[in-house]
């Protein structure tokens, strides 16, 4: 209940600073060009508003973008928006979960390729390699029910195509297709984490090295 008094009481009291932009190619930049959060409001089944939340506007003071769907006016205004819509408990941490028994084919960037079929997991490619079935069991636990510890402050444009770690590619069996990139993120601690992408998603995903070397450990086994 305090979250959505919070929200409440800034909506009722938002006060416009500037309009900052009415130049579509700054909406990126502002981050209030339909990647970040969107935000529509109802009254029963009556959509009465639907907006974007950009990033935090310049100095100490507490402003921040904002940019009405269909609109190209972005708005500096007396609140942070981000702070409002972004509680961690609310933002869905879920990269994917498909079940390990619908999982058919299985190709990594290596080149290896594997398939399932009634007498279990068959190497495709190369295929001078032997397999285990017990071998993928980590692989398939850890990419069919991936969580991230949290959403990064950046776009998948940010990331360089050519520094990609690993990836890989999943197929089940109605022939739905997910495609996973992993990302080794340096942090300031010496340590690093991975960013994740999900194919047909925007959203940049940190999870622990643990988990992305699960995906990873299981893909050097073979």
């Amino acid at each position: 209940q305090m979250y959505i008094n919070d929200i409440m009481q800034a909506l009722e009291s938002l006060q416009v600073v500037e309009i900052a932009s009415t130049n579509p190619n700054n909406q990126a930049d502002l981050q209030v060009d339909g990647t970040s959060t969107e935000v529509k409001l109802f009254a029963g089944d009556k959509l009465f508003a639907n907006f974007f939340v950009g990033r935090s506007g310049p100095g100490t003071t507490a402003t921040s973008y904002m940019r009405f769907e269909g609109e190209d006016k972005v708005y500096l205004v007396k609140a942070l928006l981000p702070r409002l819509f972004g509680y961690p408990e609310w933002r869905d941490m879920i990269v994917s979960q498909i079940g390990s028994e619908v999982i058919t084919e299985i190709k990594w960037d290596n080149g290896l390729y594997i398939t399932k079929d009634e007498t279990g997991w068959n190497i495709i490619e190369p295929q001078v390699m032997a397999i285990e079935e017990i071998a993928i069991d980590g692989f398939l636990t850890a990419i069919g029910d991936l969580k991230a510890m949290d959403i990064a402050d950046i776009n998948i444009s940010d990331l360089d195509p050519q520094g990609v770690n690993f990836s890989v590619e999943v197929k089940t069996i109605d022939n739905v297709e997910w495609r996973f990139a992993f990302w080794q993120h340096d942090l300031e601690s010496g340590d690093y984490d991975y960013y994740v992408v999900r194919e047909a998603n925007d959203v940049v995903y940190i999870v622990s090295k643990y988990t992305a070397e699960n995906v990873l450990m299981e893909f050097s086994q073979f």
